[in-house]
């Protein structure tokens, strides 16, 4: 019978290895293997942070937010706190006046709406004698005063015209000057600056946003000017007799100055031109509006 023998205990002959010694070069390379793996992962930067490690430190860091900025808000046992409104408000808490005054002009504002009470011109009277008041009282009850303001939004327009402003002077202050009224409410910011000089000139400079875009928002004189005294007759009082007037919107382009009877733009119509100057007029007084708003 033929004997089987296992070739890896036989003897390599000469020059051969001792009797084992494959399985010595196999356990010799598996040992240093595992020498290359261990030193690879001692070397090795890891790459994530330990779930726990990293919640703790998460959680110190937004302890120490919380006490450096009470803004962040606190989670206490009752929930979450909330911090300050990051829109700021600015409004008044109650209705006054700012009185402007120079040798020719008395002018009233109203710090709600930041608007016009009354426009006095000291070397001119009335019918009655006293000095003129520009406003006309029972026209503005119902039109709006003047220097108010006009948007395409009838709810805009109104909270623009009803809204306590905080104004920059109260009481009297004397031309020239300049006052600012400012108002901010649910992302809505107005902002009214009215420069006077030594004479009968107005500067106006009106800026309107809503959550930081521009609003259109026109000056307005809705009420005609106080010398146009339709239902004043002779003594003084008010009546239903009306005298003739001439009321006109008046502008200048180019150079040239055209004129359109008042009763034939109504409705709020809107006119966009290169205009110099655009003025409501009448027989006597203009109010013009354009880079400034003058009365001659």
């Amino acid at each position: 019978m033929p004997e089987i023998r296992n070739p890896n205990l036989d003897s390599q002959g000469p020059g051969g290895s001792a009797p084992g010694g494959d399985n010595r070069s196999l356990i010799l390379f598996a040992l240093l293997a595992l020498a290359v793996v261990m030193a690879f992962q001692f070397f090795k930067k890891p790459d994530s942070v330990n779930p726990a490690s990293q919640s703790q430190q998460a959680a110190q860091q937004s302890s120490q937010q919380a006490a450096s900025d009470p803004a962040q808000g606190v989670i206490g046992a009752s929930g979450p706190v909330a911090g300050p409104a990051t829109a700021a408000s600015i409004s008044a808490t109650s209705e006054t006046a700012t009185t402007i005054e120079n040798e020719k002009f008395r002018i009233t504002l109203s710090n709600r709406g930041a608007q016009v009470n009354h426009w006095i011109l000291k070397n001119f009277t009335d019918s009655t004698g006293k000095p003129l008041d520009m406003v006309q009282q029972d026209a503005a009850s119902r039109f709006g005063l003047p220097l108010s303001l006009f948007t395409y939004d009838g709810a805009l327009t109104k909270q623009l015209n009803t809204a306590l402003y905080e104004p920059s002077a109260t009481g009297p202050v004397l031309s020239p000057n300049s006052v600012t009224f400012h108002y901010a409410a649910g992302g809505l910011d107005v902002v009214k600056t009215f420069s006077f000089d030594t004479g009968y000139v107005l500067d106006i400079h009106v800026k309107v946003t809503r959550n930081g875009e521009p609003v259109r928002a026109l000056v307005a004189w809705p009420a005609g000017l106080g010398d146009m005294e339709e239902f004043i007759s002779a003594s003084g009082k008010r009546s239903t007799f009306a005298v003739p007037t001439v009321s006109q919107l008046a502008w200048s382009i180019d150079g040239k100055q055209d004129t359109e009877a008042a009763k034939k733009i109504s409705g709020n119509a809107t006119f966009d031109q290169p205009y110099e100057y655009a003025a409501v007029m009448d027989l006597y007084s203009r109010v013009r509006i354009g880079t400034k708003v003058v009365i001659i």
